[in-house]
């Protein structure tokens, strides 16, 4: 086979001809034999739909074609004709990088000016659900994972940009140390940026003491800072006080808590062993 005769040419390339001759299928093939029985194929139109189809592999022993393209599904790979996909071969398809430093798999947009649709798209086994989407503008899309799986990323960073959005589950939990910013909010409240709980703990204080009706008496607990008058205040006995005795506490000086404790009956109430006293105070 050979370019027309006459010399080289600019435009002279040699050519093999299949001319069909049908007027209901556009079916054209190169077979490969061995003793007369067909191995492979390469055919137009391998589906007798009189389209403008193209099967680059027909395999005879499984009458299949494994490898299809036409110019609206373009390139795929199948057992099934023009419905097959990647997902139809039998083996895994494995994209393997070329040399450290490459990209494996790369997939470029169509257009900068209005990029929309989804570079990637993993749906379930009928197409119906979304599993996991990134759309034309690099964004994870939200609640495209609904399948009630999981999802396991590694560590989160941003040079110059910001993550947005938000992070709920019902039963979610972050392991390991998480370090939050200082306009971060738990419950709605400010953190990092709002003073910390304050917690103290007094000596042994009331020990031998004699409470005459309606008497009562005062013990204090000293922090070296972080009390404030206006801040709320709770204490509690680390052992159970006689019946009858109730007691409340305020903060009466900046880091100082003073402790009250009445007797509340017309009787003496004698305390042999006093307590220790767990104080916590709250901005």
């Amino acid at each position: 086979m050979r370019g027309k005769p006459g010399g080289a040419m600019a435009s002279n390339g040699a050519q093999l001809a299949l001319d069909a001759n049908s007027t209901s299928t556009q079916g054209s093939a190169i077979l490969w034999r061995n003793q007369h029985v067909a191995g492979w194929q390469v055919e137009s139109d391998p589906f007798a739909a009189n389209t403008h189809d193209f099967c680059l592999l027909f395999d005879y022993s499984t009458s299949q074609c494994v490898a299809y393209v036409n110019p609206q599904d373009k390139f795929m790979f199948g057992a099934t004709g023009p419905t097959g996909s990647l997902a139809s071969r039998t083996q895994d398809f494995q994209i393997k990088q070329d040399t450290n430093g490459d990209s494996a798999l790369v997939v470029n947009r169509a257009t900068d000016t209005a990029p929309a649709g989804y570079l990637l798209d993993l749906e379930s086994a009928t197409l119906s659900q979304p599993l996991f989407r990134v759309d034309a503008t690099g964004t994870v899309v939200a609640g495209s994972w609904n399948d009630g799986g999981s999802m396991t990323v590694g560590p989160l960073s941003a040079t110059t940009g910001a993550f947005s959005g938000n992070v709920t589950g019902t039963t979610a939990a972050f392991s390991g140390a998480v370090n939050l910013g200082a306009a971060s909010t738990a419950g709605g409240a400010a953190i990092n940026s709002t003073a910390a709980r304050v917690g103290g703990q007094s000596g042994t204080l009331f020990s031998s003491s004699s409470f005459t009706a309606g008497q009562c008496l005062s013990g204090g607990v000293s922090f070296s800072s972080g009390v404030a008058i206006g801040m709320a205040v709770a204490v509690n006995p680390e052992t159970v006080p006689p019946a009858g005795l109730v007691w409340n506490a305020v903060i009466d000086a900046a880091n100082h808590v003073t402790l009250r404790v009445c007797n509340a009956t017309a009787a003496t109430i004698a305390w042999s062993s006093g307590a220790v006293w767990d104080v916590r105070v709250l901005p």
